[in-house]
């Protein structure tokens, strides 16, 4: 450190008569001193104290490889996963014997969130590693995805692909009961739609007004159906059918390149503060630039 600061001192006095071929030099060796430096704190500064259940558990990142230029964000984030601290992706039968072994089901959204919030929990990545560990837990049929309705799960999707949203009343559900479901066909149990997996029917979600834009093309396998080459639909939402709509919105988002939302909220209130904090922080996090009205 102290090399390193008395280098650059002399780099940046002006007042000391020093040649070319000698500021050349001491550049070089202002060079050389970062480097060492660098290596020197990289090489004292080590431990990774990560939280766990009963306090902080240590990882020793090891001594640098000489010469290596590596970012020490990438180099943490390498050691984490090689130790599996944490995740790209998560195993569904990992998801179903620690989440769903003693519970019927289990919030999406909890899922997603418990990882960063709870010490010693599994870590994983992003939301997009638990929509690919739960679609395919469903799709193998490890447990199924549904909705709460009165506080008692309803099953959507089983042994096919869902769409998950991680929000609002979205729920993993135990095999047994999806298949008791499935089997005594229980009022409420809606079987998805054939054509698109749409998880809610059309009466749920108000009058559906589509614009004018039906053309008839070709499409995979030869022949020719009706293709909807743009979409524009009002509709009103009813309570806890949000992340029945997030899978719509995934549909969509897949089947269109842009896809444009028109949020409006009423009978009810948010303060300032409130908006600003989350609803305003999220957008701004998810990269969304929202124009009010």
């Amino acid at each position: 450190m102290r090399k390193c600061l008395a280098y650059e001192l002399i780099e940046d006095d002006r007042t000391l008569n020093l040649n070319s071929d000698q500021r050349k030099e001491v550049k070089g060796d202002v060079k050389k001193a970062r480097g060492d430096l660098a290596e020197a704190v990289r090489r004292t500064y080590r431990q990774l104290f990560i939280p766990a259940r009963d306090g902080l558990k240590e990882l020793d990142l090891g001594i640098p490889t000489y010469g290596e230029d590596r970012p020490l964000d990438e180099e943490v984030y390498e050691k984490l996963r090689l130790d599996g601290e944490i995740l790209e992706r998560i195993v569904p039968l990992v998801i179903k014997e620690r989440y769903l072994r003693q519970q019927e089901y289990v919030l999406t959204e909890q899922l997603a969130q418990v990882g960063p919030r709870t010490p010693g929990e599994t870590r994983v990545v992003s939301h997009q590693a638990w929509e690919r560990g739960i679609a395919e837990g469903v799709r193998q049929g490890i447990f199924g995805l549904g909705e709460l309705e009165d506080d008692r799960p309803v099953c959507r999707y089983f042994k096919e692909e869902p769409f998950i949203g991680l929000a609002g009343s979205e729920v993993i559900i135990r095999v047994e009961v999806c298949q008791a479901q499935l089997e005594a066909k229980e009022p409420g149990y809606e079987a998805p739609d054939a054509a698109e997996g749409v998880p809610f029917k059309e009466t749920e979600v108000g009058a559906l007004k589509p614009s004018p834009g039906t053309t008839v093309g070709p499409v995979p396998g030869g022949g020719e159906a009706a293709l909807r080459r743009h979409l524009r639909v009002r509709f009103t939402v009813p309570k806890g059918k949000v992340a029945g709509l997030m899978g719509v919105m995934n549909l969509l988002q897949h089947k269109f390149n842009r896809l444009e939302v028109v949020l409006s909220a009423e009978q009810g209130w948010i303060s300032e503060q409130e908006y600003d904090d989350k609803i305003s922080e999220a957008f701004r996090q998810l990269g969304i630039e929202v124009i009010e009205e």
